[in-house]
C-alpha cells in the first residue's frame, strides 16, 4: 500500500474577474512557498482508479481550494467530487488535476469555465476521495474530448504507467470578501479581491505513482 507523500506549493500572482471566475495571469512570476501541502494516494483495481488526497493549510489565513468541478450532464449543470481534468503528457505521465482550466494556445473561447471552491481555514485540512472509471477518458475544458477510433469504429486505448494528482488553490489577500452559497445544489465558497489587491494562485502536485491505467486516446490532443 502506497503511503501519502507531500509536495511544496508553487504560488503565483493572479487576477480576478466578476462573480466566481478567477483567472490566473498567464505571464505571472512564480514563487515557492512551503506553507501548503498535499498528500495523495493513487491506486488502481479492476475497472476503477482511486485517488485519496489531503490538503493542509499551514498558512496564516484561509485559502480556497479549487475542488468543485462542474459539467453539463444530460442538459443540466452538475458538481461531482469525481469530476476531474486529465490528460496524458508528452512523457507518458497521466496528469489528473483540479485546477483552473488553461485556455489552449490558438483558442479564444467565448464562455470561460471556472470550478467552484472550498474554504480551508488556517491549520485545517481538506480530505477527499475520487473514484474514476476505467478506461479513463481524458477531459479538458475547451478541447474535443471524444475518444479516437480506428477505421472499424473501435475506440483506441493506450496504457500509461505513471499517474500524478494536482490540486490548485487561491490565497486571498487581507480584506477579501469570502462567502458561501449554493451552486447547482451544492455548497460552494467564493471570494472577491479587495480593491487594488490580487489573490495568489497555487498548484500542488503529488509524487508520480507507478500505476498501470488504461486510457482512451482522445480525438484532440
Amino acid at each position: 500500500k502506497k503511503t501519502m507523500k507531500s509536495r511544496r506549493a508553487v504560488l503565483a500572482m493572479s487576477a480576478a474577474v466578476a462573480s466566481h471566475l478567477i483567472l490566473a495571469d498567464r505571464h505571472r512570476v512564480m514563487a515557492a512557498v512551503s506553507d501548503y501541502t498535499l498528500k495523495a494516494r493513487i491506486s488502481g483495481s479492476g475497472d476503477a482508479l482511486a485517488i485519496d488526497y489531503q490538503f493542509t493549510n499551514g498558512g496564516a489565513g484561509p485559502v480556497l481550494v479549487i475542488n468543485k468541478i462542474w459539467r453539463m450532464v444530460e442538459g443540466k449543470a452538475k458538481i461531482d467530487p469525481d469530476f476531474v481534468y486529465a490528460h496524458v503528457n508528452s512523457d507518458g505521465l497521466l496528469a489528473i488535476y483540479k485546477t483552473m482550466p488553461n485556455i489552449p494556445e490558438g483558442k479564444s473561447p467565448t464562455n470561460l469555465v471556472a470550478p467552484y471552491m472550498t474554504k480551508v481555514e488556517s491549520g485545517d485540512r481538506l480530505s477527499e476521495s475520487i473514484t474514476l472509471q476505467l478506461p479513463l477518458l481524458p477531459y479538458q475544458e475547451y478541447f474535443n474530448n471524444e475518444p479516437a477510433e480506428d477505421s472499424d469504429g473501435n475506440k483506441l486505448v493506450q496504457t500509461v504507467k505513471e499517474v500524478a494528482f494536482g490540486l490548485a488553490f487561491f490565497v486571498p489577500p487581507e480584506g477579501s470578501k469570502i462567502w458561501n452559497e449554493k451552486a447547482f445544489g451544492e455548497n460552494v465558497d467564493l471570494f472577491h479581491n479587495p480593491p487594488g489587491k490580487r489573490a495568489q494562485y497555487g498548484v500542488l502536485w503529488s509524487e508520480r505513482f507507478k500505476v498501470s491505467v488504461p486510457v482512451f486516446r482522445r480525438t484532440e490532443t
